[in-house]
């Protein structure tokens, strides 16, 4: 959160465009890791038989902020005249809701796996259901080692044992294939994408679809978490996700680049816009089948 911030407040006061995209990469080095720490922080503490809905509800809860962020965006375009202040409202503005962030973090628990690593065994106890397993991995990890890990411990724990790389390994490609669906992409890029499919060369209705489009994922992830998951499980679910989106992904590009070319008609037009949603309902049956 800390990083986020450093990065969200550069971008405040970036006196050029280079500035801009370090802002930007600082913030990305910030938010990244929050995505992936909240839903683990859920998983080792939550009890077994709410563990999938309170992760589900992490997530519900990224792209109900996606959606109110977008519509803060629409406001400032609206009530604040072009000037540094209509951006620097927008980037600092989130910056006092995650400080608050901060002072609520001291509150919460710690990862109980962490907490049995340097032998806070009753802080460990106190925050987690699921004690025994955990123990008997660690002990099993460590060799029966005692004291505090160092880095080194760590760095052999992570890459030398095959279990653990292997965890490793694959959530990364996990993560990194998600980015690669085009998904965020999508999402930070919908107001230029709309112009480049011939959709709105307004940008205040161009805004007003990236709210929709926000919405429409949010119900969306709603309803891959409560009824297509649990319906198909998670394999079928999540080739059924990348599905849509390679058929969407092909679609959108192909009726950009002939839609460059010359004219296109208004079906196809149409088509490309119900694409882009489509591809949200994909990347939603994916996403939830790859976290769950």
């Amino acid at each position: 959160m800390l990083i986020w911030i450093a990065g969200q407040l550069v971008a405040t006061f970036a006196p050029n465009i280079g500035t801009l995209y370090a802002a930007r990469i600082i913030s990305g080095l910030g938010i990244g890791p929050l995505t992936v720490t909240g839903t683990n922080s859920i998983v080792e503490i939550a009890p077994t038989e709410i563990r999938g809905l309170l992760a589900t509800w992490f997530s519900v809860a990224m792209l109900l902020s996606l959606w109110v962020s977008v519509f803060c965006v629409y406001g400032v375009y609206h009530s604040i005249e072009v000037s540094r202040l209509q951006y620097q409202a927008v980037w600092f503005g989130p910056c006092i809701f995650i400080f608050f962030c901060i002072v609520a973090s001291f509150f919460l628990s710690e990862s109980p796996r962490w907490l049995f690593l340097v032998n806070r065994q009753e802080e460990a106890t106190e925050t987690l259901i699921e004690l025994q397993e955990i123990q008997e991995s660690i002990a099993k990890e460590r060799g029966e080692e005692t004291g505090l890990p160092g880095m080194l411990d760590i760095v052999r724990e992570t890459f030398l044992i095959p279990a653990n790389l292997r965890r490793l390994t694959q959530s990364l490609m996990a993560f990194a294939l998600a980015q690669l669906s085009g998904a965020n992409s999508i999402s930070s890029y919908f107001v230029p994408i709309l112009t480049l499919v011939g959709a709105s060369d307004n940008t205040t209705h161009s805004i007003f679809l990236s709210g929709m489009y926000s919405l429409a994922k949010f119900f969306f992830t709603l309803i891959a978490s409560f009824f297509i998951i649990d319906a198909m499980g998670r394999r079928k679910s999540a080739f059924i996700g990348i599905t849509i989106q390679v058929i969407t992904d092909l679609y959108i590009g192909i009726f950009i680049k002939y839609r460059q070319e010359g004219p296109v008609s208004t079906n196809a037009a149409q088509g490309a816009i119900v694409a882009i949603f489509f591809h949200g309902f994909g990347y939603a049956i994916g996403e939830r089948a790859r976290v769950d």
